[in-house]
């Protein structure tokens, strides 16, 4: 699964690298800008974020949390790592509501170059927090099977 999200990581990532440098060199050498790549590339900057997220919670390098639980001390690590994981759940679950309220919101919206529908882009907010959640609850037992 990790290897199926770093080649999606990687697809958008380099995706997002040839729209731009194509941006450029249609403005400036060909003296024609293409209306769809910069917002093409903005919505797959935004996919990287969030998929990156969760990558970042399965692999425990959240920065705020890692600095947290590298202050455990003996007989509190349990508990440090239990309010850890909770905190992140919390977050995950606000973020998740919110998202669902934008996409909500976004209905109606589609983008001014793409034509697409806003909810598209915006349902990787809801989507990547509930797996986030979901990783950080199962978080033991995966860390197990690994």
């Amino acid at each position: 699964m990790e290897r199926k999200i770093g080649v999606a990581l990687s697809g958008l990532t380099w995706a997002m690298t040839f729209l731009l440098i194509a941006q450029v060199f249609f403005r400036y050498v060909v003296n024609a800008s293409l209306p769809w790549g910069e917002e093409l590339s903005r919505y797959a900057m935004i996919w990287i974020a969030f998929i990156g997220a969760v990558v970042l919670v399965r692999t425990n390098q959240m920065t705020a949390f890692q600095i947290f639980a590298n202050s455990n001390v003996g007989k509190f690590d349990f508990l440090t790592g239990l309010l850890r994981r909770c905190s992140t759940a919390v977050f995950f679950c606000v973020l998740a509501v919110s998202g669902v309220k934008l996409v909500v919101l976004a209905l109606p919206q589609s983008s001014a170059a793409l034509n697409a529908p806003m909810t598209v882009v915006y349902s990787i907010i809801p989507i990547s927090s509930i797996i986030c959640v979901l990783v950080v609850v199962f978080s033991r037992w995966l860390s197990r099977n690994r």
